[in-house]
């Protein structure tokens, strides 16, 4: 049985959906449209911006520009995603995602504890787990996940160990 205390920061939630969106299907094929489609569409239009193939330097250009959209395209695409959810948590008026929570994963559940709100996730609902550079996240649904900073599992071994523990209950 393990029992952990925490409170979540910015920087956990940001980091859950980066991840999600990392691993994401949706998200990974509308990535793969993004970078085809802009750099076929800056061609295109530098093909009628240069009258044909008339004017070499405006064509040299617009292939270095859709060369650097296809390039720079993911790494811009996943800076806005982390750009919006941030303005998303500032502006937001739930307090309650910061709030102390109290975690305890046994042999039949998951039971986390806000304040005033528990809820028991049995190993049935468990839908998949992520790791993260820095965090643990037990997904209950497929867009919602409990998320357990490595920070406060211990070091590690310990970790790695809970991890494994994770897994084998899981995919039991």
């Amino acid at each position: 049985m393990y029992e952990f205390e925490y409170e979540l920061t910015k920087s956990d939630y940001v980091d859950f959906n980066l991840y999600h969106a990392k691993n994401s299907k949706i998200v990974n094929k509308m990535l793969i449209v993004y970078r085809v489609v802009g750099p076929l569409l800056i061609l295109l239009g530098g093909y009628y911006m240069t009258d044909g193939y008339k004017d070499l330097i405006g064509i040299i250009i617009y292939g270095i520009s859709s060369l650097l959209w296809f390039i720079y395209c993911p790494r811009l695409h996943f800076k806005s995603i982390k750009r919006n959810i941030t303005r998303i948590i500032d502006e937001g008026k739930d307090t309650s995602l910061f709030d102390l929570r109290q975690v305890v994963v046994n042999e039949r559940e998951i039971t986390e504890e806000i304040i005033d709100h528990k809820t028991f996730k049995s190993w049935k609902k468990i839908v998949k787990i992520g790791v993260s550079k820095d965090n643990l996240f037990i997904y209950v649904s497929d867009v919602d996940a409990l998320i357990i900073p490595k920070k406060i599992i211990g070091d590690e071994e310990e970790s790695k160990a809970f991890i494994e523990y994770i897994t084998n209950k899981f995919i039991k």
